[in-house]
């Protein structure tokens, strides 16, 4: 996550026609703003070894952990980190994971440097907001459509795999997908989607997959997640 470049490239504009979709719509999808990217704060040491273990541990579960030096009162600290993403709620997500089962405590902070080298950080995005009535609509192989009902009237929201649009009334035609290269998984008794390579994505119920990419129930959010397109 590149805090130069924080914006998702993936956000899908906001032209829903209804007046109560589009509030709800607008609300979640509406105009980007820079927003850093996000990560877990663990436990900060005075002893680099310590935390290197403490590294190790999380790493040996499957979390992308890693080091951070910074200074308090004249003092060095090594904080022990996880993960790096560009939503709050998924932050959110793994310090929940993370604490109390794993580590005394979790808390999602904003990122001031980029992780080091091997960290891979993860892009994501609130598709939408859940409202008492939705569901998925496509079939299996199609580009994910989901139905939503919001003060009794119909709209239909999908991700193609790079943005998020919406349509009124009547529901897009079916479309391929690309296949999905992402795989739902349980981590301390919580669903967590996985790539597949087997590394850790993003926390959540895992509904459909489109490529690299996961939609995942989350909360009271559908989120989409993918990892940052690396550079040459």
């Amino acid at each position: 996550m590149r805090r130069a470049s924080t914006t998702s490239p993936r956000r899908g504009p906001c032209r829903a026609a209804l007046a109560a979709v589009a509030a709800a719509w607008c609300a979640v999808a509406g105009v980007v703003t820079a927003q850093p990217a996000w990560s877990v704060q663990t436990v900060a040491l005075r002893d680099f070894r310590e935390a290197q273990n403490a590294v190790a541990e999380l790493r040996g579960l499957g979390f992308p952990a890693f080091t951070e030096f910074t200074m308090n009162a004249g003092l060095q600290y090594v904080r022990v980190r996880v993960g790096c993403t560009s939503e709050r709620e998924v932050a959110d997500a793994w310090a929940t994971l993370l604490a109390p089962t794993l580590v005394a405590q979790a808390v999602a902070v904003p990122l001031e440097a980029d992780p080091p080298e091997g960290v891979a950080c993860v892009l994501s995005e609130i598709g939408f907001r859940k409202p008492t009535r939705w569901s998925l609509v496509s079939g299996q192989g199609e580009v994910p459509v989901f139905e939503v009902v919001i003060a009794d009237q119909v709209a239909y929201l999908g991700f193609d795999g790079a943005v998020w649009r919406v349509w009124q009334g009547v529901a897009p035609e079916p479309a391929p997908a690309s296949p999905s290269r992402v795989a739902a998984g349980r981590l301390g008794g919580v669903d967590v989607v996985r790539t597949s390579a087997g590394e850790l994505l993003c926390p959540g119920r895992l509904l459909v997959g489109v490529g690299d990419a996961a939609v995942v129930e989350l909360g009271d959010a559908v989120v989409v997640c993918w990892p940052e397109p690396s550079t040459p």
